[in-house]
């Protein structure tokens, strides 16, 4: 396979990758960023998150999800592009 080919296969996967949300929890930005801490979260029995309050998750180009306290995800969910189960499980321990 030619050294074009391979880059341009790489590039495909990297864009696949990206618009399914299946950027690793290292690549998530920090709670801190998102204008969220540990307290807005609570861990429910079955391993999922529900936030205690209405939040907003904002993406950098600044569309965002809000989620209230009868919602529960767990680390399949993504919002905004976050995988926010993992960064809550990698903060929040």
């Amino acid at each position: 396979m030619s050294t074009k080919a391979a880059a341009i296969i790489a590039g495909v996967v990297l864009i696949a990758k990206a618009s399914l949300g299946l950027a690793q929890p290292s690549d998530q930005p920090p709670l801190a960023s998102l204008r969220l801490t540990c307290t807005d979260f609570k861990q429910n029995q079955n391993g999922s998150w529900s936030p205690v309050h209405t939040i907003k998750i904002t993406n950098a180009n600044g569309t965002g999800v809000k989620m209230g306290p009868s919602a529960s995800f767990d680390e399949g969910a993504v919002f905004g592009g976050v995988r926010l189960a993992a960064v809550l499980k990698k903060e929040c321990p």
